[in-house]
């Protein structure tokens, strides 16, 4: 039984990826739009859903490249605990519990009710904040780390992800390479166009992807 999971989705009228992609491309070079905003367009509106244990700890519509930056930065430090100082953030990191700002002060006590005893163990360790590239600014997710185990923790939903560190890794991988595989459906259309920044963007992908199979020391995961 898989007792964690995510997956995304290109939603109608949207979709498929690679007939907006068109459009998107088509509608920006007679705007005279940017290379930059046109890929921000192919790359808006995706809804995401991680469930654990078959219940729900996260849906949202998400902007796909800031929802797997933030991925990438979560297995990350799944892995070490830490986050290497090169991959792009759309979140926040924290050293310690103290580190948090004032203005932060409801989401502490909410983390506290749910984690119980294990909150000062939890927050005495470095942790991530994160919206995961959601529109919507309540969608607040923490990450804690301890031991052999992820703790993934919706402030708004009020609910507590326990998953291994090994099916949360998992999980990760699947989704880097089923959005990377459905990304590159659309190259065509943008290199027919010269705009190079496309390909570039999922070569760092697929580089992320690369460094953390060598980090845990594996071909296929």
């Amino acid at each position: 039984m898989v007792n964690f999971k995510i997956t995304f989705k290109l939603e109608e009228p949207f979709g498929p990826s690679e007939k907006r992609a068109r459009r998107a491309v088509t509608e920006g070079k007679e705007h005279s739009y940017s290379d930059e905003s046109i890929i921000e367009t192919v790359l808006a509106e995706y809804d995401v859903s991680i469930s654990c244990r078959v219940e729900e700890v996260f849906n949202a519509t998400v902007h796909l490249n800031e929802f797997l930056y933030e991925l990438f930065r979560f297995a990350f430090y799944a892995v070490t605990g830490e986050v290497p100082e090169d991959v792009k953030s759309y979140g926040w990191s924290f050293k310690r519990l103290a580190e948090l700002p004032d203005w932060l002060d409801e989401e502490v006590k909410v983390l506290r009710g749910l984690l119980g005893e294990e909150f000062n163990e939890l927050t005495s360790s470095p942790f991530l904040r994160s919206f995961l590239g959601s529109y919507d600014p309540i969608l607040i997710v923490y990450g804690f780390r301890k031991g052999e185990y992820m703790y993934l923790v919706n402030v708004d939903y009020r609910k507590v992800c326990r998953v291994s560190t090994s099916e949360f890794l998992r999980s990760v991988m699947n989704v880097a390479e089923e959005a990377i595989t459905e990304l590159e459906s659309c190259t065509r259309v943008f290199d027919e166009n010269g705009i190079r920044r496309y390909r570039e963007m999922i070569d760092g992908y697929r580089e992320l992807t690369k460094r953390l199979k060598n980090l845990l020391g594996i071909e296929n995961y």
